[in-house]
């Protein structure tokens, strides 16, 4: 419950003496004893108590006291801290702390208006005795300093000494409450004044109320007290329109700015600005204009600077920018704010080059950036990439002085232009970085694919003594996902979880579950998405995704279900996940489902991602009609959606379709990316289209696609080589700045491919002389070299070194090609062997060696292979060929005829060939 009270000061000159008559209920039980004015004595005698004065009586004098009272109002007024500090210092020299209340409160207002907060509290701690104006003034230093809690504080401490707050307290108050937008508390003072029925009695109580309201947004009770108030004054109105005007309520402004004036109220220069400022958000250029005419006629631009640069923002934002300039021209004083108004006017309408001819203007004028002409600019850079507006306006806030202040902005500029190495500069430069600063360049690393360079400077800052926040946990969580870090992202988790973060930040979780994902870890992925207090779509969406990449499918499906359970809908990216795990399943009846939905949903004609995503699962499923009728859909085509189908035909071995798609795409005018050129490449190799290969070629080197791209050099490689020219697949394999075993896997298998083995081991050797391991691929190509070349102990060296010294795990074609090799040399035993240990997929070993025997006219082994064949498709015909060939050969008609009859009965169509034949 607020207290209310207190009677008003009152001074009384009698017999030349000065009594100060205090409010009662600072001392309840005894007075101040006061002295007469006598002259000012020198220092020596100031540290004596005097003899005629009690041990509470003021050794100052009258005229010293009202002449410090002067002195300290002058500081107040200039903000001049420094001589208000020489002043406290004299005062405390002369003995006079604490016996004048009106110096000691004066001396706190001072530091109050000075911004020295701390020095005021000092004042307010050091007071023996406190009266309504102490609490008030330091109250006030808080709330002026956006302190509103701390204002309430000493709030309740002051009704805790007794002490009811006045009128100028409680509009101290209502002002805290307005700056933290404590609006039930605000409602409760409102409540307690009406009871008191003290609202309505005094304008400063009103205007508080109103300007309260209006800070905490609730407009209509903004308006309801100004309707109730018995008096109206200039401040009211304008606080009434500035509301209004802050709140987007541009034509309310404007009509109670007109209505103010049917009152009788002439508008003061803060209620014309407010006025302008609504006039350039409605773009109302006539009321503007009036407005203008009033201003002029009143003379408030010689008044008053400040109303000059509302004028020029008011034409800027109508879009009037050469009103703007004659209006910045016709003032007296160019200061920071007109400029800054005309740079923002010329942003804003894209004058870039304007702005920055005002920021030199502004340079020759001696005037500084502020910080709305600063962003401006920064947004300026930032969005025409002009590198040399950059350092222009880098060069300024140099010249200035001022690199602490913009700084952060300067490194957000340059890392959203992508020049991360000036970024880095700017950083290194600043005096002081902080959080911002830092967190602004690890990201701008994170955004742009660099996660090693925010990785080291995440450690950098962390040496600094930095403090790590969720903000900066969630980047550099999202530079381990993108470089599969997973060793760190298990330190940040542990981190995460000592500060007991991952229960309230969902956003922490979210990034968890993705760089598990990413790391292949789902299972560490799905445990962090268990222990979510919370789960949002994203969350469900990220593991959904993690599922898809790491091919579990199934699992991909699963979580789908259960987040329907929890009654959560899927969107645009659930949806789009989930057909990449149809994709990795080969689930085309699900996919179709999904298509379903998303035709149901009217998604193909909003989002071209799914679209392309949908004739991916498509072409990966060999269902290419289906991924054409998809194609055909699409209102909008991308070139990753002719990529897409490119892809498809080309996966489904339709290559002519795929060059065909690929000359399509270049009639509609979509220009090719690197990675359209590789199906494209694909292709023709795999038709054999030489010339055609040799044209994309050359326009891979027109459009600079070839230089660094070790993916695109590999696809050249290995479509010369599949062309059977070697040659040429030299000169571009020479020619590449970077290989990797992929590059060395496709040369090597060209020169295979026409019968030059040898070459294909010197390749091999020169490849492990350059570092570069080998890879999978590679074992295939050498195995079956040594196969051309009948070189069985080579090859078994090979076959060997392959999982020992490479940790390369033998697949169904290594075993292949080793059963190929034992048996083309009549090395049965080590061939069965060899199957015997194959993990799956025997049936093209069993067939080979099947072939072999046949060659080899091998009854025994021959016998064997077949069994096995048929055991693992009855209805191969050639095996059927081969075995009744092996017994022909061996003079053993009975059982060809048998493996004949065999043949007849299970393979379908067999009848009706022979009978047709006979």
């Amino acid at each position: 419950m607020l207290r209310f009270g207190g009677a008003a000061r009152c001074f009384k000159l009698r017999s030349g003496k000065l009594y100060i008559g205090l409010r009662r209920m600072i001392l309840p039980t005894k007075d101040i004893q006061l002295i007469s004015a006598e002259p000012e004595k020198d220092d020596a005698e100031d540290d004596q108590p005097s003899q005629n004065c009690s041990p509470k009586s003021i050794s100052i004098t009258y005229s010293s006291d009202l002449d410090m009272l002067t002195q300290l109002k002058d500081c107040t007024k200039q903000k001049d801290f420094i001589r208000g500090q020489e002043l406290h210092s004299e005062i405390w020299r002369k003995g006079g702390f604490g016996k004048n209340i009106r110096v000691d409160n004066a001396l706190m207002h001072m530091y109050v208006k000075c911004g020295a907060l701390m020095n005021a509290q000092y004042v307010f701690d050091e007071l023996p005795l406190r009266d309504v104006i102490s609490w008030t003034t330091l109250i006030a230093g808080y709330v002026q300093h956006e302190q509103g809690e701390e204002a309430f504080n000493l709030l309740e401490q002051m009704q805790a000494e007794c002490l009811a707050p006045d009128v100028m307290t409680l509009a101290c108050i209502l002002k805290a409450c307005g700056s933290i937008e404590a609006i039930e508390k605000g409602r409760k003072i409102h409540s307690e004044l009406v009871i008191k029925g003290f609202l309505f009695a005094d304008d400063v109580i009103g205007n508080a109320l109103l300007d309260m309201y209006m800070k905490c947004h609730a407009i209509e009770d903004a308006q309801d007290v100004f309707n109730k108030l018995t008096s109206r004054s200039v401040v009211t109105w304008t606080s009434l329109i500035q509301g209004y005007c802050h709140e987007g309520q541009g034509e309310k402004a404007l009509k109670c700015y007109e209505q103010m004036q049917c009152e009788g109220f002439s508008p003061n220069t803060l209620t014309s600005s407010f006025a302008l400022k609504a006039c350039g958000k409605l773009k109302a250029t006539e009321k503007g204009m009036q407005i203008h005419l009033d201003i002029i006629k009143k003379g408030l631009l010689e008044e008053n600077i400040m109303i000059g640069a509302v004028l020029v923002g008011m034409y800027a934002k109508i879009g009037s920018m050469i009103e703007a300039r004659q209006v910045f021209r016709g003032l007296s004083v160019w200061d920071t704010s007109s400029w800054s108004a005309l740079i923002e006017g010329y942003c804003q309408h894209g004058y870039i080059d304007e702005a920055f001819s005002c920021l030199q203007e502004m340079h020759n004028d001696r005037v500084t950036l502020d910080v709305a002409a600063f962003s401006c600019l920064l947004q300026a850079c930032s969005s025409n990439g002009v590198i040399e507006n950059c350092e222009i306006l880098h060069a300024q806030v140099l010249r200035e002085g001022s690199l602490g202040a913009f700084g952060n902005g300067l490194i957000d500029m340059y890392v959203k232009l992508n020049l991360l190495k000036k970024a880095q500069l700017v950083l290194e430069a600043l005096p002081w970085p902080d959080i911002v600063s830092w967190t602004a360049l690890i990201s701008g690393y994170v955004k742009h694919g660099h996660a090693e360079h925010a990785l080291h400077y995440f450690e950098r800052m962390q040496g600094q003594g930095f403090t790590v926040d969720s903000v900066m946990l969630s980047c550099i969580l999202k530079a381990c996902a993108s470089i599969a870090a997973a060793e760190k992202g298990i330190e940040l988790h542990t981190e995460i979880m000592r500060k007991g973060l991952l229960e309230t930040n969902i956003v922490l979780g979210n990034a968890l579950i993705d760089l598990y994902a990413k790391c292949g870890e789902t299972v560490k992925a799905q445990e962090v998405f268990d222990r979510l207090v919370t789960r949002d779509l994203v969350s469900w969406n990220t593991l959904i995704a993690g599922y898809a990449q790491n091919w579990q499918g199934e699992a991909a499906l699963a979580c789908l279900e259960k987040m329907q359970q929890e009654g959560l809908s899927p969107d645009e990216a659930t949806l789009s996940c989930i057909v990449k795990a149809c994709s990795t399943m080969g689930a085309v009846e699900i996919g179709q489902a999904i298509h379903a939905e998303v035709s149901r949903q009217g998604l193909l004609e909003k989002n071209v991602f799914i679209g392309n995503i949908l004739v991916d699962m498509y072409s990966k499923c060999g269902a290419i009609r289906k991924a054409q009728e998809v194609f055909d859909q699409l209102p909008d085509k991308e070139v990753v959606t002719w990529t897409s189908i490119i892809e498809g035909y080309c996966h489904c071995d339709l290559n002519e379709q795929a060059l065909h798609c690929f000359e399509q795409m270049l009639s509609t005018g979509i220009p090719p990316t690197a990675v359209t050129f590789l199906p494209a490449l694909c292709a023709c190799g795999n038709l054999g289209a030489l010339e055609k290969g040799e044209e994309l070629h050359k326009k891979t080197i027109r459009d600079g696609f070839l230089e660094g791209n070790s993916a695109l050099g590999s696809a050249l490689v290995d479509m010369y080589a599949k062309c059977g020219a070697p040659q040429k697949a030299q000169q571009v394999f020479d020619d590449l700045s970077v290989r990797n075993v992929v590059t060395w896997t496709a040369l090597m298998a060209g020169y295979g491919q026409v019968g030059m083995h040898s070459t294909v081991f010197e390749l091999f050797n020169k490849m492990l002389l350059e570092g570069t391991g080998p890879n999978s691929i590679t074992f295939v190509v050498l195995l079956n070299s040594c196969c051309r070349l009948n070189k069985i102990d080579e090859g078994e060296l090979y076959f060997k070194a392959m999982k020992a010294r490479y940790g390369i795990d033998a697949t169904s074609e290594h075993c292949t090609c080793m059963v190929n090799l034992f048996s083309s040399a009549g090395l049965f035993d080590k061939a069965v062997s060899v199957i015997e240990k194959m993990p799956s997929d025997c049936f093209p070993a069993w067939f080979t060696l099947l072939c072999a025997c046949q060659k080899w006219g091998n009854v025994q082994f021959g016998k064997i292979a077949f069994e096995e064949v048929i055991r693992l498709d009855k209805e191969f015909d050639l095996a059927y060929m081969c075995m009744s060939d092996i017994y022909a050969t061996a003079c053993m008609e009975e059982e060809a005829s048998r493996v004949e009859s065999m043949r007849i009965r299970t393979v379908p169509g067999t009848k009706g060939i022979l009978a047709c034949t006979s």
